[in-house]
């Protein structure tokens, strides 16, 4: 009897694993589980390493890297490390969840879940490869820094895309698949991103007239990457939320 249990349990672990990072878990899952879990570890860890750094951590002008280099922080990068590592892991499903709920059908959204995947795996190799892009050792040394980016670039984009379908299913006529809060709240966490993309395009083309902007803005927090990297973290976890929360139900959400 045990030798037939130990099969079967093994297939049946395989499975659930296969349906967690394809998404396929119920909106309770997601609210009470999964993304309490990515705050703890993103934030937690986080929090944790800004206690123990050795020096002072002003997070509106220090990027979230700095805590994870070992030059910076020798005794505790790890836990930085593994915590982004985790949150990045628990990232996966969402890209699944979403494209199950909004219509697997859809080009935009399976482009969307696309990015989403690939933010959140560079989330996690950006987490194990540490090295100072200037003082460290590594053999291509700014790859942290690059993957760190394109993780950033990989969820934001996936989200615009998934907002983007929302609100062309919202406006189109007799569409009932997704609803107006759903609709409201993506809007409101990305057309504020999509519009200071756009004011930092124009001023990256250094017309005369905006120069007096120019050099108020470099003088302010809001020109620092860090500052943008925890308004931006911070950005996420409520399109997490929402998403959990407002997403079309399914026949998941009868179970745990």
């Amino acid at each position: 009897m045990d030798r037939r249990r130990g099969p079967a349990n093994a297939h049946g672990t395989g499975l659930s694993i296969v349906s967690f990072f394809a998404g396929d878990l119920s909106q309770r899952t997601m609210l009470f589980v999964v993304i309490p879990l990515i705050a703890i570890f993103f934030f937690g860890s986080l929090a944790l390493a800004v206690a123990l750094l050795p020096r002072a951590y002003d997070w509106r002008v220090m990027s979230i890297s700095q805590l994870l280099y070992p030059r910076v922080n020798p005794q505790f990068h790890f836990i930085p490390a593994v915590g982004l590592a985790l949150s990045g892991l628990l990232l996966l499903p969402f890209a699944g969840y979403v494209n199950r709920r909004l219509g697997v059908d859809s080009p935009v959204v399976r482009v969307g879940a696309t990015f989403f995947t690939g933010g959140a795996m560079c989330l996690i190799l950006a987490s194990m490869i540490t090295s100072h892009p200037v003082r460290g050792h590594a053999t291509i040394p700014k790859l942290h820094e690059v993957l760190g980016r394109a993780a950033g670039i990989g969820l934001g984009v996936g989200i615009l895309m998934f907002a983007f379908y929302a609100l062309k299913q919202r406006h189109r006529a007799g569409s009932e698949l997704v609803s107006r809060r759903l609709v409201f709240w993506w809007s409101l966490i990305t057309w504020p991103a999509i519009v200071l993309l756009i004011l930092r395009l124009i001023i990256g083309v250094h017309f005369q007239f905006l120069e007096p902007i120019t050099r108020s803005l470099k003088q302010s927090v809001a020109w620092h990457l860090g500052f943008w990297e925890w308004i931006g973290s911070v950005a996420v976890i409520m399109f997490l939320v929402v998403s959990a929360w407002l997403l079309p139900a399914n026949d998941r959400d009868g179970t745990v």
